[in-house]
């Protein structure tokens, strides 16, 4: 077998063996001194279980948003969600309260996009992953192993049918061709639409593969890869702001005495009632500052709230994007795979893929709330739609040695990775001029009588109007030639690896190093593709390069075997991404006459952003395999979190005069400082426990246990040197927050029994239950202080197992939500309520 191929023999339906997520190489997740999750194909089926947040459902230390369905990225936003065009949320999802590395397929990284309609297995692995991926993200990564072709007769085909009149029809061929060449055919056709209003969605796959293997020292796969889903997108919630409208509707006096501070005439006299809604209705600023000139404190909108049905006539089942905001992602992939045994302890493995990405948003919204005069504000802005094309190369080659030496195990890996990527993205384009004038909502106080233009969407209530008309165009096909309508990224990067290993007596000692290089050059471009400018700030930029630079990432960690099958470890990860940005800046209230030099700015870069795990824990493989999994600590840091430095601040001479100076004579407590300084720091920490277990003490019960707590969660913040209480807001209301979508306590347990005797033969039953701590969604934003409780979602199904004219067949009833709860998760999203799918296979 190869050492580059992860089944073994071993496997159970649930339970595996091997892994290749941290080395490269398949290696005992018993001896990885890393914790590796490995959710099975078998397992996804029996739960009924698809998607980003469905296959993960049951792992230990994962937050979800559902807002980023696959993954990778909310609607409008790009590269993997680390950024956005027009008004998007970011993605969310969270392993031990960290962003993560990103969804893997065989290993090489999917810029958009994860999807489990060819899964042999999931492979979760949390911590940095430095070697494996590279980068400082402290999370972890996901890495897809897909079906392959094998040498025997395999059909299956399935039909599902779920609530909100959703189904899906599969097929899976495979077999051999020749004694050499074997195939595997994959399709599906998948309309998946959910509870909320204007929902539907269709998905059409198809997944054509061949390997040949002309000896058992070498073989090639190709494979084609295409996915088109379109339908139209689904909106987050509505945060709740219950606070700021009640204030609204009856502001208490200490807010109206606030009118007695106005100067003039009016001085000493309190806001009426109607002068007060006016000032705060449609600006929650001025009530914030309000509340602190009255009591000292800050507040945020939604502070201690969570989600509200808000004024919608169908509730939560609202959706705010409206029926007109389709979608469309289309990926179509080739990847080519060889593996050889140059000699008996050589091997070689060389990868290369192609996917070309098409993606729509034709009108998406980062969220929405109701504002104190109760109208919920809808996006309006040109730019809140895009097109995107991504075309991505990439490509690995990687030698494996693995020779037993003197009784010394040893292997090791070398590889090397190139990377090529042409994103072209542009923005949707609206004239508002054409909307059709419509009524002002008599429950929106101060509403103009008739809205038009922006205002339609501005004062939009959705107890009283219908959905906006949504006329969408696109900047290439309004603006003429010369004019900016789209940008085009081209990305290079490449990167060097080894990592090897040695067993020897109880010991295994794993070690890993990884450099990486990145650059791009971005273009402005007009509908033609012709290279133009665009205005940027004070400057027209025509063509924006960054140089290439350099990353590096190690790892190192050791495995010792305690008594049979029990093992203890411990690993530490670094790694690091790229951090553009000067140390010094001028304040934006400093006067044009400070000025700083391009050499101060060149001498004084920021640092990469490190990331740096420690773990701890234990594996087990008990009583001939029935009882397996692991107990972990761990502890990650960010590194170099930039924050102001005080003492730098205070000694710039650019500063003397100003409310820093640490002079008593010259200092000016009300003139603002002109230069500003950061210095690295760590922080935005998580450390914590986890346990993910599999018991399973007969063939026909398993259960699955995953829990996790964070003994440390918490936001790292700059305190402004400013003893301004409006720079200092940001730091006074974050200040002890945890990270964004953090709880600290998350506990997954699921269990089934088949009955493989007596009356019940054939049938089986599964449930399992869900629990997590109380999270805040945006914890890093002052603007919010939303914070979702917590909450238990149990599961249900129901199988039964025969045979149909000899051939296998199964039934299955699946039921998630079984209690009908409503909880909140993610960012600004309800859970789905009770939902029922019925699913049959059959195997031929």
């Amino acid at each position: 077998m190869s050492v580059f191929e992860v089944k073994n023999k071993k496997d159970s339906d649930y339970r595996v063996v091997n892994s290749v997520s941290t080395t490269g190489m398949a290696e005992s997740l018993l001896k990885t001194p890393l914790p590796i999750t490995v959710v099975t194909g078998e397992f996804l089926k029996d739960a009924d279980l698809e998607g980003f947040a469905g296959a993960l459902r049951y792992v230990s230390g994962l937050s979800f948003d559902p807002h980023t369905a696959d993954g990778n990225q909310a609607p409008g936003a790009v590269s993997g969600g680390s950024s956005t065009v027009g008004n998007s949320s970011p993605n969310l999802n969270r392993f031990r309260g960290q962003p993560y590395n990103g969804t893997f397929r065989n290993g090489l990284k999917l810029t958009y996009g994860f999807y489990t309609e060819n899964v042999d297995r999931i492979e979760v692995a949390k911590g940095p992953m430095s070697v494996f991926v590279g980068g400082a993200t402290l999370g972890g990564e996901i890495n897809v192993i897909t079906k392959k072709p094998i040498f025997h007769r395999f059909n299956e085909v399935s039909f599902r049918a779920a609530s909100h009149r959703s189904h899906k029809e599969t097929f899976d061929s495979t077999g051999p061709i020749t004694k050499t060449l074997a195939y595997r055919l994959i399709g599906s056709h998948d309309v998946r639409n959910s509870y909320r209003d204007y929902s539907d969605a269709r998905i059409q796959y198809i997944n054509p593969q061949l390997l040949w293997r002309p000896s058992r020292r070498f073989d090639i796969r190709l494979e084609y890869q295409y996915r088109n889903a379109t339908g139209n997108l689904v909106s987050q919630n509505v945060a709740s702001t219950s606070f700021y409208r009640d204030t609204f509707l009856n502001p208490p006096q200490y807010l109206l005495d606030e009118g007695k501070k106005r100067a003039g005439a009016l001085s000493g006299v309190p806001f009426t009632i109607a002068e007060y809604q006016t000032r705060i209705g449609r600006a929650f600023g001025n009530l914030r500052t309000d509340v602190y000139n009255a009591t000292g404190k800050w507040i945020s909108l939604g502070q201690g709230e969570a989600l509200t049905e808000g004024n919608a006539p169908s509730g939560r089942e609202y959706n705010y994007y409206g029926p007109n905001a389709p979608f469309q992602t289309r990926v179509n992939l080739w990847e080519l795979e060889s593996r050889s045994s140059i000699t008996d302890w050589l091997d070689l493995k060389v990868q290369g893929r192609y996917i070309n990405t098409y993606m729509m948003n034709y009108y998406y919204w980062f969220g929405n709330r109701i504002y104190g005069d109760g109208s919920t504000p809808i996006g309006s802005g040109p730019g809140d739609g895009f097109r995107l094309n991504n075309e991505n190369y990439d490509g690995k080659i990687e030698f494996a040695l693995h020779k037993t030496w003197r009784y010394v195990g040893l292997k090791g890996l070398l590889g090397a990775q190139r990377a090529v990527e042409y994103r072209t993205l542009e923005a949707g384009a609206w004239d508002l001029s054409t909307k059709t004038p419509v009524l002002g909502s008599p429950n929106v106080q101060g509403s103009p009588t008739t809205l038009t233009g922006a205002n339609i969407f501005n004062y939009f209530d959705p107890a009283f109007h219908n959905f906006p008309d949504v006329t969408h165009a696109w900047k290439g096909e309004t603006k003429g030639d010369g004019v900016e309508s789209q940008n085009e990224r081209r990305t290079h990067s490449g990167a060097l690896y080894a990592v090897g290993m040695v067993d020897w007596n109880r010991f295994t000692f794993t070690g890993g190093f990884r450099r990486d290089r990145t650059g791009y050059v971005t273009d402005w471009q007009d509908h033609n593709g012709h290279v133009t400018y665009y205005p940027l700030g004070s400057d027209n930029i025509q063509r924006n390069s960054v140089p290439d630079a350099y990353t590096s990432s190690w790892m190192y960690g050791v495995v010792m075997r305690v008594v049979k099958d029990v093992y203890l470890y411990g690993s530490y990860n670094f790694g690091e991404t790229i951090q553009t940005g000067a140390k010094i800046a001028k304040t934006t209230y400093a006067p044009p006459t400070v000025l700083i030099t391009p050499e101060e700015i060149r001498d004084n870069p920021f640092p990469n952003t490190t990331g740096k795990g420690h773990e701890l824990g234990v594996k087990f493989s008990l009583f001939n395999g029935k009882l397996t999994g692991s107990v972990a600590w761990f502890n990650l840091v960010r590194g170099n979190i930039m924050v102001a430095d005080v003492g730098r601040i205070a000694a710039d001479p650019r500063n003397i005069g100003t409310e820093v100076d640490p002079n008593p004579d010259t200092q000016r407590p009300d003139v603002r400082y002109n230069i500003g300084w950061m210095m690295p720091i760590d922080g935005n920490k998580t450390s914590g426990f986890e346990t993910d277990l599999i018991w399973t003490p007969i063939p026909n019960y398993s259960v699955i246990f995953a829990a996790s707590h964070l003994t440390t969660n918490k936001l790292t913040v700059s305190d402004p040197v400013s003893n301004d209480p409006t720079i200092r807001m940001s730091y006074e209301i974050l200040n002890g927050r945890p990270l964004e979508n953090s709880p600290d306590d998350t506990l997954r347990i699921f269990q089934r029994y088949s009955f493989t005797r007596g009356k019940l033969k054939g049938w089986s039953v599964g449930a399992g239950v869900r629990y997590q701590s109380s999270q805040m969604p945006q914890a890093n934003n002052a603007n919010w202080g939303c914070v979702y409780p917590s909450f238990y979602v149990a599961d249900a199904n129901i199988g039964y197992k025969t045979k149909i004219c000899g051939k296998e067949a199964v039934f299955s009833i699946a039921v998630t939500n079984l209690f009908d709860r409503v909880y909140a998760e993610g960012n600004s999203t309800y859970g789905a309520p009770r939902e029922f799918a019925f699913t049959t296979r059959l195997v031929f």
